[in-house]
């Protein structure tokens, strides 16, 4: 199951494509040149990092491991999870050692949906299996 992002990429690709605009303005005026070109050319690795996000999923889960994908990957496997706490509109995966946020004005509602029952049904399947 994999879970996209459906917000930030856009804003990456659009303040970078806007950081090359200004650094062609400031080619064409009286900017020193010496920082437009570094300008033009963040701003040209910042609308490719942008498309590659398109690709890169923000949550998924890969066999029995919950994988939060952000500038420092974040993994629990799904047998830690104790509980799901939803506040403030962000989900709180909690286990013993650590604990996951995802933000769910950032994704799609159904999707979400799908992960909040596909992780509860394993905690009480767990709960059940401890029971018997």
């Amino acid at each position: 199951m994999k879970i996209y992002d459906k917000h930030s990429y856009k804003f990456l690709i659009f303040f970078s494509a806007l950081q090359v605009v200004f650094g062609l303005i400031g080619l064409f005026t009286d900017y020193p040149k010496f920082t437009a070109y570094p300008q033009i050319l963040i701003g040209l690795a910042g609308i490719l990092a942008g498309f590659y996000s398109i690709k890169i999923p923000y949550v998924e889960i890969v066999g029995r491991t919950i994988v939060k994908h952000s500038l420092f990957k974040k993994k629990m496997d799904m047998d830690e999870v104790q509980t799901i706490e939803k506040i403030d509109n962000v989900l709180i995966l909690k286990s013993e050692k650590s604990k996951i946020k995802i933000r769910r004005a950032m994704l799609d509602v159904l999707e979400i949906r799908e992960f909040e029952e596909f992780v509860r049904n394993a905690i009480a399947s767990r709960e059940i299996q401890v029971e018997k």
